[in-house]
């Protein structure tokens, strides 16, 4: 009987020490969401029509990693409600503090254009283009999605 005691109790105080080991490392605590700003946002205003073939000229000029760099254009409006059901994150990527009057002008088109690295959990290049329309090649690549990841 006494032996079956020191067993049970032996049993206790390991179950005890994992618990506590557990909460001290963090494995109990539930992950919350932080916010993240996009960093080194650019922002550029074209007066006419925005062309494809700008924005693919911008990517190219930016020599990605295929292995680590995800490229997207969103439509710029939509894109901080959007970015979490397109991208495995647990964070809410949001823009810095932006000029006054950036998302006024019921004319204007806002089109944001960045490389998301799943490693760090951040987009490491971007740029947010306003113009007074997108093209046709544009409005094919988006189709109906406020987000479209290129390859």
């Amino acid at each position: 009987m006494s032996t079956l005691l020191i067993v049970g109790a032996a049993t206790i105080a390991v179950g005890a020490g994992v618990v506590f080991y557990g909460y001290k490392k963090g494995f109990f605590k539930k992950k919350s969401k932080s916010v993240k700003q996009i960093h080194n946002l650019e922002i550029k205003k074209i007066e006419g029509t925005l062309s494809f073939s700008d924005v693919v000229g911008w990517f190219k000029k930016l020599s990605l990693d295929s292995q680590k760099d995800t490229p997207f254009v969103a439509l710029a409006d939509k894109f901080e409600e959007m970015f979490t059901s397109y991208f495995k994150t647990e964070n809410m990527i949001v823009y810095p503090p932006l000029p006054n009057g950036t998302f006024n002008g019921p004319n204007n088109k806002r089109l944001l254009l960045g490389v998301y690295d799943e490693k760090t959990d951040e987009i490491t290049k971007s740029l947010l283009i306003i113009a007074d329309a997108f093209d046709e090649k544009t409005l094919e690549v988006l189709g109906n999605e406020p987000l479209v990841v290129l390859s």
